[in-house]
């Protein structure tokens, strides 16, 4: 139970305050928005309607490797770190679902992008809805992907996480430790994935200094009662993908964000564990394609 509290997501990566190793690979750069700077990703050009990636707690950019590229024919599609993750910048504030998704609206801007389609997965579904609800106009679909954007979801464990102390001292101890578990949680077929390469990788990025302090102060941030109230307000379309094998955030949640967002598409994926995009390509590719014809950007 605490180690699956601790990941949420895909729990690769870390998070907190001092500046994140510079990249130069192909397609990416680094972004200043609202005082951090962000690893950012691009594929593709033209006309069509955007779309943004939206990465989970303790992921990276490179969750959406396996669909980024399919997409990226005739518009531009963009993938981040998110603020205190991957390679991104750690700093002393800005987390939680609403700074993040503050984060997300000023990328927008800084890349000259005036509407877009976003594509969420686990902690990014709250992000994301909180950038539908921020900027209504910006935002003219979503996709979310295992999704964690309810206050029921926060078990006992990251409750006390919240907790002066307590939630220093959970962790110190825990966070860091037994990544290999952590990793190989994340998908129904954990022997496909969690390569000794990828744990590597998962441990470099846990690595980064102060990285636990962004985690923390994320899950601190994690306030989604006012958020959820709201959920229902949002017009743009809006289709959720949930493996059925979910571990992470499982699949028993579905009827609570059926409540909240009745507008919704429900896709239950037999097989598959929380990360779709990884294990189940083809499904999320079809979804976002059809929140893009409804959004009229084909």
């Amino acid at each position: 139970m605490r180690l699956r509290a601790l990941l949420i997501v895909a729990a690769v990566a870390a998070c907190a305050s001092a500046p994140a190793p510079r990249v130069a690979r192909e397609g990416e750069r680094m972004v200043t928005v609202n005082g951090a700077e962000l690893r950012v990703h691009e594929e593709g050009l033209g006309d069509a309607l955007p779309l943004v990636f939206v990465h989970g707690y303790g992921s990276r950019l490179e969750a959406w490797r396996a669909v980024q590229p399919a997409l990226a024919q005739g518009r531009r599609t963009v993938s981040y770190d998110q603020r205190g993750f991957g390679l991104s910048e750690r700093t002393a504030q800005g987390y939680g679902p609403e700074a993040h998704a503050a984060d997300l609206l000023a990328l927008m801007d800084a890349l000259h992008l005036e509407r877009a389609v976003l594509v969420a997965h686990s902690y990014g579904a709250g992000v994301a809805l909180a950038a539908a609800l921020q900027a209504p106009e910006r935002v003219a679909g979503v996709v979310l992907v295992a999704p964690f954007a309810l206050d029921e979801q926060l078990n006992a464990t990251l409750r006390w996480a919240k907790v002066p102390l307590v939630g220093e001292y959970l962790y110190a101890t825990s966070f860091r430790g037994f990544s290999g578990e952590k990793y190989q949680l994340a998908f129904n077929d954990g022997g496909r994935f969690a390569t000794l390469s990828a744990l590597d990788e998962v441990e470099a990025i846990q690595a980064i200094p102060h990285s636990d302090h962004a985690a923390l102060a994320t899950v601190r941030a994690m306030d989604y009662l006012d958020l959820e109230a709201r959920y229902r307000d949002i017009k743009a379309p809006v289709r959720v993908v949930w493996g059925e094998a979910d571990r992470v955030t499982p699949i028993r949640t579905l009827p609570a964000f059926a409540a909240r967002l009745p507008q919704a598409s429900f896709v239950r994926v037999p097989g598959v564990g929380h990360m779709p995009s990884w294990e189940a390509p083809g499904v999320v590719l079809e979804n976002i394609e059809a929140v893009l014809a409804a959004a009229g950007g084909g």
